[in-house]
């Protein structure tokens, strides 16, 4: 029996975690660790922050969800891999063993640090729930909470 970690509770991992759980035998097991507790499509987030959604529609409780799939979920985070052990030690300093192990924790940004049309602070994106229900609109252009204008809306509605 073959035990499969994941590490990443993103899009890149969870699809991952789901293929691989299609196509292992049936004795072969799959686990998903990621520092948070719910799965969020990065792109949903402007809806989030122009109140055309809520987190509640646009976050998958991956603890709920994956058992029902037959993937085991662990929310505590990896801290380190040790790849000599075949192990991951996690967020609580607990480890998982595996056979085989999957990074797929995608990039981490800097876009407030990248130069731009508006200059190096007027760059950014809504990457995380959090941030973007923390954002407030005014006409079409949302704003965060410092005043830096994050992006501009041009909605049309066909009805």
């Amino acid at each position: 029996m073959a035990h499969i970690v994941a590490l990443s509770g993103g899009i890149g991992g969870v699809s991952c975690a789901y293929e691989l759980k299609n196509a292992i035998r049936k004795e072969d097991r799959v686990t998903l660790v990621s520092n948070k507790s719910f799965f969020q499509f990065t792109p949903s987030n402007p809806w989030v922050a122009v109140k055309w959604r809520t987190k509640s529609d646009i976050i998958i409780d991956l603890a709920t969800v994956l058992p029902k799939h037959g993937v085991a979920f662990n929310g505590t985070g990896a801290a380190r891999v040790h790849p000599a052990e075949n192990r991951v030690e996690l967020g609580n300093s607990s480890s998982v063993d595996y056979d085989y192990l999957v990074v797929a924790t995608g990039p981490e940004l800097r876009q407030l640090g990248v130069q731009g049309p508006l200059g190096p602070r007027r760059q950014g994106g809504v990457r995380e729930i959090l941030p973007a229900q923390g954002l407030r609109r005014r006409d079409r252009a949302v704003f965060r909470e410092d005043g830096d204008e994050v992006f501009s809306i041009s909605a049309r509605s066909s009805a």
